[in-house]
């Protein structure tokens, strides 16, 4: 369990390239996370940042080269107000429930995402 963690620094995954499910699910106090150590991660599983109720915004600038991203991967992030999706270019699949349950969600910056990344992130699979 992360119900202690606040803050995550992922500066020390520079050689990881898939993260599982779950990987920071239901972190209750997490508010931010360091992407720029994720940059060689070319895919990510189910829940990964599902639950985090306190995560207020996330930046997607580390997550460069990710192709995949399972289904969950925001949803139940109840206080999540922003996201700037812009580090996800490269993205061909994401999950169904992506950003589900996110009532607070009011911004998604998507600005110079290819058509086929603003197209996932704005079909049905990203309801909030």
């Amino acid at each position: 369990m992360c119900n202690n963690l606040v803050s995550f620094d992922t500066q020390g995954l520079s050689n990881v390239d898939f993260i599982g499910n779950g990987f920071l699910s239901y972190c209750d106090n997490l508010t931010s996370i360091d992407t720029q150590g994720l940059s060689n991660v070319a895919s990510i599983g189910n829940g990964f940042l599902q639950g985090c109720s306190n995560l207020v915004s996330f930046d997607t600038q580390g997550l460069s080269n990710v192709a995949s991203i399972g289904s969950d991967f925001f949803s139940y992030c109840i206080n999540l107000t922003s996201l700037d999706a812009r580090g996800l270019a490269n993205i061909t699949l994401i999950g169904d429930y992506f950003l589900y349950n996110c009532k607070n969600l009011t911004f998604i910056d998507t600005r110079g995402l290819p058509p086929r990344a603003l197209i996932l992130l704005t079909s049905k699979k990203c309801c909030c």
